[in-house]
């Protein structure tokens, strides 16, 4: 079901999330943009919005460093493009702009590009707590042995508090600010907390 504004609804009426794929860093040590690393034939930016589409679920994708390159090798018409007008403030910034450019009432599941190899699986997981959390918990995150990572799954209140992120606030605050509102998915998926910054990183 669908609500006026666009936001997709299961039948208790909480919202499904919107996936925001963060995709807008320099990527430096990788020496090239990480949206359009190769997993296994598939773009990684690809792949997260594949995936994304599998479970009905709509994608955004925020863009900055290399937006252009990214645009030009992948077919983007069914995505909202959300432009960082200043990657360069991390990925903070990033999350901001995202969360900003989703409809009112609208959850998330926060995604960064450099967490591609995650499972279908264990994505599939995550969005089954999301729906089937207890009243209170507001963010549900995966964690690999003593580790929490990506992708972390926000409601709209959740999503209201990464709007209101000051510019150099990280957005592990939100996450941090009141742990009983968190759940915690345990996953035997090391990619969760395994991302890709050089390319030795896809070699493990």
């Amino acid at each position: 079901m669908t609500s006026m504004n666009g936001v997709r609804r299961g039948v208790d009426g909480a919202s499904d999330p919107i996936v925001v794929v963060l995709a807008a860093g320099r990527s430096s040590r990788m020496g090239r943009a990480k949206a359009l690393i190769e997993l296994d034939g598939e773009r990684a930016l690809a792949r997260v919005l594949r995936l994304a589409r599998e479970q009905s679920l709509r994608a955004q994708v925020v863009l900055g460093h290399g937006g252009d390159a990214i645009r030009a090798a992948l077919d983007l018409r069914d995505v909202d493009v959300i432009e960082n007008p200043d990657p360069a403030r991390g990925m903070s910034s990033s999350i901001r702009c995202g969360a900003l450019a989703l409809p009112a009432g609208a959850a998330l599941a926060l995604w960064p590009v450099d967490h591609a190899r995650v499972e279908a699986a264990t994505f599939a997981r995550l969005l089954a707590a999301f729906r089937a959390r207890a009243p209170g918990i507001e963010l549900v995150v995966p964690r690999h042995r003593d580790r929490r990572g990506h992708p972390l799954l926000a409601s709209a209140r959740a999503v209201d508090e990464f709007r209101a992120l000051a510019p150099d606030e990280p957005g592990h605050v939100v996450v941090r600010r009141d742990p009983a509102r968190v759940a915690e998915v345990v996953v035997d998926d090391r990619m969760v907390v395994d991302d890709f910054d050089r390319p030795e990183d896809l070699a493990r």
